[in-house]
């Protein structure tokens, strides 16, 4: 993992994130996590940049909420 000076979460792992991670990696100080609950499709577009991002398992339809707010907690953004 990069040294970060911005931690985003991106929720979600379709057709669109992928120019957004491409624009936002180009800086060299951003790392995303990736979180869906479709895990391969976000690890393929976590492979564009694999220094910068993550993947993690997120279901923000979990009741619990456990996980969505151990995700979050150490984000910028």
């Amino acid at each position: 993992m990069v040294q970060a000076q911005h931690k985003l979460l991106l929720i979600g792992s379709g057709l669109m994130p992928a120019p957004l991670v491409d624009y936002l990696c180009k800086f060299g100080d951003t790392h995303i996590t990736v979180g869906s609950n479709l895990i391969e499709e976000a690890r393929k577009l976590c492979a564009r940049h694999p220094t910068h991002m993550e993947a993690v398992y997120l279901d923000v339809f979990d009741v619990s909420k456990i996980l969505i707010s151990r995700v979050c907690s150490d984000r910028s953004i």
